[in-house]
């Protein structure tokens, strides 16, 4: 009873730091703030898995490919919108307090005049966007989607002006509260009304209540007026931003070429199959960006200093931490594919399952994030050439593939490119810290973590040929036996400590010493 009264006063107290940030006042320690987005994002994320799972029982494949095309369409201009603007939020208001209203009222602004222009472009160009996704009706809905687009353009940089401001949990309550509210209109609706076009327009209905918040929120914390833009301090903002945003829209239209290559050579029945596999595990991301963010800092201080070895040490711990948990990911999934693809989408999506496998192979080295040393050594002309140069060569490869392959050969050319342009960062950042090349890979530390997740997943796949179990069961059973397997194997070929287990351990199922340490 003591311990589940300690947990409810934690629970309280917790949830008291969360809602803070409607009062004016700052999260905790930069640690605190890094761990509570970190639940944020999986929490926001873990509602947005649901909404594929249902659509694709409410609407058949044509239709449910439609909406794919048009979340595609979205997903590309958003990037186009903010322009890197919001993100230099994160420097100019801690640096300088006294102009934030200066800064927020130029962000507001900016926001607002890209959003129009992208949805004057979509009205000006529907019949065009509809001719080159392959796709007519896609026209019918562009103007709803334009209108949606503009509003989530412009209410799209809160969560970055609260996290600027130090307020983490309220930048976590904004980013799971709009994706539950997302998450449930969309299938709400989709359930009720089984339309696509209503399910947009419940969309831009949430997208205008976001805007009235931020509006709000604005007007109140920092007086919103255009009176406070100021031409110097935008050229300033818009200068310190432009490089950033030009790199997250090439990476952007790098990431998702190969959809725009499918989606205008095959049909939108075909896009669905080839949406459904090329389904990324939206935990994996997480993983890589949060020991991404956590390592870099580090790795500069270690770099001013001229500590090399130091900087290989963080490096060689990152990736470490990274791959014991992407590649058990990857063995898990694709011994699992077709029990993972059928149970969560229905068997009219079986031919997505080589498809899904192929794209797993991209997990390997999304862990090895070279880039971090980059921007240590200030290498920054390095990735933008290279990010220029990939570009073509993968537009170039992924349609050369996908004319002769077809579907199959649009992901396969896309993991490839992916994996050359990564091997290439990494070859870069070994060469800036002199260092050889394999003393970056740690092909002996890599190889045997990749052995104990190969083992353990071949074991769960002999395991579940034999026994014959249901999907569900099949899937509830795996994954307790592929963690204790993989575990145990991990221990044994001493890639994974008995304490990093206890840690998780308590992270999971919190006992009374954790509890009475929790600030």
């Amino acid at each position: 009873m003591a311990r589940l009264d300690q947990a409810w006063s934690s629970l309280l107290a917790n949830w008291s730091k969360a809602v803070r940030f409607l009062s004016g006042k700052q999260s905790g320690s930069l640690s605190e703030q890094a761990v509570v987005l970190f639940a944020g994002n999986i929490l926001a994320l873990s509602f947005g898995i649901a909404v594929p799972i249902v659509l694709v029982r409410v609407f058949p494949r044509e239709a449910y490919g439609l909406y794919q095309q048009l979340l595609l369409i979205f997903t590309t201009l958003q990037p186009f919108g903010q322009w890197g603007v919001t993100q230099g939020l994160y420097y100019f208001l801690p640096r300088e307090p006294e102009n934030r209203a200066i800064f927020v009222a130029q962000t507001y602004l900016f926001v607002l005049v890209v959003g129009c222009l992208c949805c004057a472009g979509l009205f000006m160009f529907q019949h065009s966007i509809a001719g080159f996704m392959n796709n007519p009706a896609i026209a019918d809905y562009i103007p709803v989607l334009a209108i949606y687009t503009l509003l989530m353009t412009i209410s799209a940089f809160l969560e970055a002006l609260l996290i600027a401001e130090g307020k983490a949990h309220g930048a976590a309550i904004l980013r799971i509260g709009s994706e539950f509210f997302r998450a449930t209109s969309l299938v709400a609706t989709a359930l009720v009304t089984r339309s696509i076009y209503a399910m947009f327009f419940s969309l831009t209905l949430l997208a205008l209540a976001r805007c009235v918040f931020q509006w709000y929120y604005l007007r109140k914390n920092y007086q919103l007026s255009l009176k406070n833009v100021q031409f110097f301090n935008l050229k300033r903002q818009i200068s310190y931003s432009f490089p950033i945003g030009f790199a997250n829209v090439i990476f952007l239209m790098q990431q998702k070429l190969h959809n725009f290559v499918v989606t205008f050579l095959f049909s939108p029945v075909t896009y669905a199959l080839y949406s459904i596999g090329s389904y990324n595990l939206p935990f994996l991301g997480i993983i890589t960006s949060s020991v991404s963010n956590i390592m870099v800092p580090e790795l500069s201080r270690c770099q001013k200093e001229g500590n090399n070895e130091r900087m290989l040490t963080i490096w060689q711990g990152a990736l470490r931490k990274s791959n014991l948990l992407l590649f058990p990911s990857f063995a898990f999934f694709f011994v699992l594919a077709d029990t993972f693809i059928v149970f969560f989408f229905t068997e009219q999506y079986q031919a997505s399952i080589p498809i899904f496998r192929v794209s797993l192979f991209g997990i390997l080295l999304s862990g090895a994030n070279a880039g971090a040393i980059l921007n240590a050594f200030a290498a920054t002309k390095y990735q933008m050439k290279l990010a220029l140069f990939r570009l073509p060569v993968t537009l170039l490869l992924v349609y050369t593939c996908t004319i002769t392959y077809g579907i199959h050969g649009a992901i396969a050319a896309n993991v490839v490119a992916f994996s050359f342009f990564r091997f290439l960062m990494i070859a870069k950042a070994a060469r800036v810290m002199r260092l050889p090349l394999k003393d970056l890979i740690c092909l002996s530390m890599n190889g045997k973590i990749m052995a104990a997740a190969l083992s353990a997943g071949l074991a769960v796949g002999t395991i579940q040929y034999l026994l014959q179990l249901t999907l569900f069961w099949t899937l509830a059973t795996s994954v307790p036996i592929f963690l204790v397997i993989y575990c145990l194997l991990a221990l044994g070929l001493g890639v994974l400590s008995r304490k990093e287990i206890i840690l998780c351990c308590k992270a999971v199922l919190p006992g009374r010493t954790v509890l009475r340490k929790t600030p």
